[in-house]
């Protein structure tokens, strides 16, 4: 355990107390701010919402040095990183706005789970196609839809996702 002097001034006199200041002691997956007391969730590093007192979870050389977590992607300042969700998804998370970059999105590889809307602007779940609901931009997951094709791909969907099989193409 490490002690920090303190001295105080209490009515003119001087005083000398001792607080205690234990290292490590953050919960898992918080980390320490550089103030050395402050204890904050390791994603809300390099996130643009300042956390730590001493606003060191925020500091652009720090943050430029930072490597993004693996569901993370970094935005083009190099001082913020987002989740790879919120790119393109017609929302600024990053604050020079490099998420929403028709040139980054176009380029943006869908996951897995996911098709590119007809504009390329927007990856969206595969589930969301044919939903009676728009969920790209340009309209294009409900187009060409039919009743039948939208309930056979919803109980081939939810029989895939019980059984754990996987789409044939």
């Amino acid at each position: 355990m490490n002690y920090l002097p303190l001295t105080m001034f209490v009515i003119g006199f001087c005083t000398n107390l001792s607080l205690s200041v234990t290292e490590n002691n953050c919960e898992n997956g918080d980390i320490k701010c550089r103030d050395n007391v402050q204890c904050i969730r390791n994603r809300g590093l390099c996130n643009g919402y300042v956390q730590c007192n001493d606003q060191s979870d925020e500091d652009p050389d720090f943050c430029r040095e930072t490597q993004c977590g693996r569901s993370e992607v970094k935005c083009k300042d190099g001082l913020q990183c987002i989740f790879k969700s919120d790119l393109c998804d017609k929302y600024e998370d990053c604050d020079d706005g490099s998420d929403e970059e028709e040139y980054g999105c176009k380029a943006e590889q869908c996951l897995s789970y996911e098709v590119k809307c007809k504009n390329g602007l927007q990856c969206i779940s595969k589930s969301y196609v044919c939903d009676n609901d728009i969920d790209c931009d340009d309209g294009s997951d409900e187009e060409n839809c039919n009743e039948a094709k939208r309930n056979i791909n919803s109980f081939m969907d939810y029989h895939r996702a019980v059984s754990g099989l996987k789409k044939s193409k």
